[in-house]
Order: structure tokens, then C-alpha cells, then sequence
């Protein structure tokens, strides 16, 4: 299993930390970033998850000290083609709980799902595929640039 984890830099580097905070999913890829606490504030609460100090990395002079946060739970994404309908959603949810939020699918804003097992202290990000019309309603252009100005996203 991945372990997601947070990273707050004191410093932007396009190489090395390109925003102040990012949420990583595993060592290599991350799930999103912000320059901006107020949105990864409203995402751990979303996600119902804490954040624990893990260690301080005296980082590089391009981004500063980097300090790395454990999270409570899990948020895993998996590349599975999607959603096709609501049915299959709830085929997918397996009686997980589920909460909808606006999230990427295929590079455009759309609502996807978060199901959370709070046996395993996981949430899976459930993403509709961008052919089933039926669930793959995308904002139009300027709401989408509206949105992630002032919202998180994942």
C-alpha cells in the first residue's frame, strides 16, 4: 500500500518542490498542490484526515527547509477507466461511504467521489470516464479557471 504523506516547503522550486504543498501519493507521484494552506486545510477535512509531524529535511536553498507530514488515512486513486453510470458507481463504492466533490477526470473538472473504508483508514477517489456522458458533466471553461483559483483540487 502507498502511504500519502504532505510536504510543505519554505520556498517554490520549478525542480525540486514546485508549490509549497503537495500531497503525495507514495514516494514518486503526488496527488495534488497549492501554494496556498487555506486549500489544503478544506482538503484534510474533506478527507477527514489529521496530519502528524513525521521529520524536518533541511531541504535545498531553492526551496528551504522541507517539512513532511504523515496523514491519517490513505487516499488512493487508481487508474481504473472509471465510472460509466451511477450503478456502477455504487458496484465500485462496494458499501463504502461516499462523498461527491468537483475532481479532475481526464483533465477536466467533473464530479467524482470519494469512498471511505473506515476500516482500513482509506479513501479511494472514484473519477467517471470521460465517455460516459450520462455522469461526465465538465464545468464549462471559465468556471473551471474560477473554481481552481479558489477551491482545492485532486
Amino acid at each position: 500500500m502507498t502511504r500519502t504523506y504532505l510536504s510543505v516547503s519554505e520556498k517554490t522550486d520549478d525542480r525540486r518542490h514546485r508549490s509549497l504543498y503537495i500531497l503525495h501519493n507514495g514516494w514518486e507521484w503526488f496527488h495534488t498542490d497549492t501554494n496556498q494552506k487555506e486549500h489544503i486545510d478544506e482538503l484534510l477535512k474533506f478527507f477527514e484526515c489529521e496530519i502528524e509531524l513525521d521529520k524536518v529535511s533541511k531541504g535545498s536553498p531553492e526551496t528551504g527547509k522541507i517539512t513532511f507530514y504523515n496523514v491519517s488515512k490513505d487516499i488512493i486513486s487508481r487508474c481504473s477507466g472509471g465510472f460509466w453510470n451511477m450503478e456502477q458507481l455504487q458496484e465500485m463504492a462496494n458499501g463504502r461511504r461516499l462523498k461527491s466533490f468537483i475532481g479532475y477526470s481526464n483533465g477536466s473538472l467533473t464530479t467524482c467521489y470519494a469512498a471511505f473504508d473506515d476500516n482500513n483508514n482509506t479513501v479511494e477517489i472514484l473519477r467517471p470516464n470521460p465517455n460516459a456522458k450520462e455522469v461526465y458533466c465538465t464545468l464549462p471553461i471559465d468556471a473551471h479557471i474560477a473554481y481552481i483559483k479558489n477551491h482545492w483540487t485532486i
